[in-house]
């Protein structure tokens, strides 16, 4: 189960053993580039608020699996606004309900407008004896310096993939082993790819641009098949960069670095077709596209220029 892997962490083993000797933060900002986990993390930790055993079988942990009146989760929208924020100030003068503790659970915080983060800082830097704040992150950047000053900050990395493959049960080898390789050691990322029903397909459409494109018949070819893939164009740029962080490891003879092993002969086979000035011009284009996707309608015409680019790069970088 999940909630096995995120208490196996020593970031929550610490935090445990802090709660159950007193010496827990009133505010924590959990840090993720994996959304899911920083989340969950959160959890976890409410729930080892109210029940120091975590026994899993006293009414605060058995309320706190469905709905515990003392936990308050927000935003309520898609994003903290000035109102949830006044909601949860007004809520930290209000004792508990059910259990010793209140606890305020705010996720995504990054998307958080100034307005509304500006408003937690009292509450923050001044809690109540028995008001926890659990802050949630996969964007650090754009959360206030002012926030992050007055919480404890976890920062959670990426997690051993043996760790991950147990949570990937029933799937066929094929799913299993590609959604290890991009979700890259984070935990809701390859869940989500794994249960991506044309996952393989994407994935093989990606690695054959890499070792058959080489011609303008070609361009006509692969541009069809990325547009009948169009909800999943950014995706196949995002693993054709990851492809090219591949070569540059096989290229340089460091492949234990290399990470989607799954095609690792493939790319072996045509290392000597990608010089590393090649390889840098690519995910220029790469970033590049990427970039002009989010903005330019015209996807097709986009998604041509960037196969006949890497065309002419990989000739003139021979």
């Amino acid at each position: 189960m999940i909630k096995d892997i995120l208490q196996g962490r020593e970031e929550f083993k610490k935090i445990l053993e802090d709660i159950r000797e007193g010496r827990q933060a009133h505010s924590y900002l959990f840090i993720s580039n994996d959304s899911f986990t920083a989340k969950e993390f959160s959890r976890l930790v409410a729930q080892a608020l109210l029940c120091p055993k975590m026994c899993g079988k006293c009414e605060n942990c058995i309320k706190f699996e469905s709905e515990h009146p003392d936990v308050k989760y927000f935003p309520r929208k898609n994003q903290l606004l000035v109102e949830d924020s006044n909601y949860i100030v007004d809520e930290s003068f209000v004792k508990p309900i059910f259990a010793d503790n209140k606890i305020f659970i705010i996720d995504d915080f990054d998307k958080s407008t100034t307005e509304a983060q500006n408003k937690l800082l009292k509450v923050l830097e001044e809690p109540n004896s028995n008001m926890y704040y659990l802050l949630s992150t996969s964007n650090i950047e754009n959360v206030l310096p002012t926030i992050k000053s007055r919480c404890f900050k976890v920062e959670i990395g990426a997690f051993d993939k043996s760790e991950i493959e147990k949570e990937l049960v029933g799937l066929d080898r094929d799913t299993k082993e590609i959604a290890l390789a991009l979700g890259n050691g984070y935990l809701g990322k390859t869940i989500e790819l794994s249960k991506k029903k044309n996952l393989g397909d994407v994935f093989m459409l990606s690695t054959s641009i890499i070792c058959k494109l080489k011609s303008s018949k070609d361009v006509l070819v692969y541009s069809k098949k990325i547009m009948d893939n169009k909800d999943d164009i950014q995706f196949i740029f995002e693993i054709l960069s990851m492809i090219m962080e591949d070569l540059i490891a096989i290229k340089t003879k460091h492949k234990d670095l290399v990470r989607l092993k799954y095609i690792e002969n493939e790319l072996s086979q045509v290392a000597d077709e990608y010089s590393m000035r090649c390889i840098t011009e690519i995910e220029k284009l790469i970033r590049k596209d990427m970039k002009e996707m989010k903005f330019f309608t015209n996807t097709t015409l986009v998604v041509d220029n960037f196969l006949m680019n890497m065309l002419e790069v990989k000739y003139l970088c021979r």
